[in-house]
Formats: C-alpha cells, structure tokens, sequence
C-alpha cells in the first residue's frame, strides 16, 4: 500500500519556476522602493538645494521665544511630518508650505493632507476642524495651532471646578 501524499508530490522544475517567480517579484519590490526613495531624494535636493541639516534644537529655535511655543511641541509635530511622509526632514523648515515645498520633495498630497491631521490628533490628543487644516499652510502654521490647542486645553482643565 502507498501513502497518498507520495503521489501528489510537484515536480523539481515546477517548484523552481514558482521559486523563481516569488523572488523575481520580491527583487521588483525592493528595487521599486528603493529606486522610490532615491527620486524622492533627487527632488527633495533640487528643491532644497543646498539648506544645512537642522538638529531639533536648531529647528525650535526657528520658534522666536515671544511666540511661547514649547520646544517639545516643536519636535513633535516634526517628528509626526517625518513619519507621515517617511523622509529625512532635517533640511525642513518652518516656513516650508505643504502644497510648495513639501509637494515637491515629498509628492505631498490631499491624502497626506489627512493622514497627517489624523496623525497629529493622534500624538497630541487634540481635534483639528477641516477649517483649521485648510488654514494650516506651512509647518510653522501646524506648530502654532498644535500649540494653540494644548493651551486651549490646558486652560479650560484649569478653569473646571474640582
């Protein structure tokens, strides 16, 4: 009597050829990706051109003291524009616009737009309005209304009786 497994077994040259296949389309992937990344570079150096790479500290100080924004938020709200459009954004500014700069290099779009008001919410436990957003043009303009609202929220917990 024979195992009825034994008679199902694929032929060499089959599983081969589906080997083949699967990593083909995984070196595909990769290769898209990284050739992905490199023009996301090459249009983030012709936009930018040749701007020093700014630490956090630098970047906050871009923040005048009078505007009392808190260096924390600061590196936050970059933090969360760096992981929404997954680049390297020591070269940013806080005078950079979403639909300029930041269109450019980083093929910033309406779907970015919402995930990163979604993101921002998220990290700081706050509710942006569609107005607000739309009125949000730049990175600087984002920092300020994260700002805004913290205060906002830290005023009316103060002002709740006990």
């Amino acid at each position: 009597m024979r195992c009825a497994s034994r008679d199902h077994h694929m032929p060499w040259h089959t599983i081969l050829r589906t080997t083949g296949w699967v990593l083909a389309v995984i070196a595909g992937i990769w290769l898209y990706a990284r050739l992905e990344r490199w023009w996301r570079d090459a249009r983030l150096r012709k936009a930018l051109g040749e701007r020093p790479r700014l630490s956090d500290e630098q970047f906050c100080l871009a923040y005048p003291v009078a505007t009392g924004v808190e260096p924390d938020v600061v590196r936050r709200v970059r933090a969360v524009v760096e992981e929404v459009l997954q680049v390297d954004m020591s070269q940013l500014r806080p005078e950079d616009r979403f639909t300029c700069e930041l269109a450019a290099c980083y093929g910033y779009d309406s779907l970015a737009d919402v995930k990163l008001v979604g993101e921002t919410e998220r990290e700081f436990g706050i509710t942006i309005t569609d107005d607000e957003a739309v009125a949000c043009k730049s990175v600087g303009d984002l920092v300020l209304l994260v700002d805004r609202k913290l205060r906002e929220r830290a005023s009316h917990g103060a002002n709740r009786p006990a």
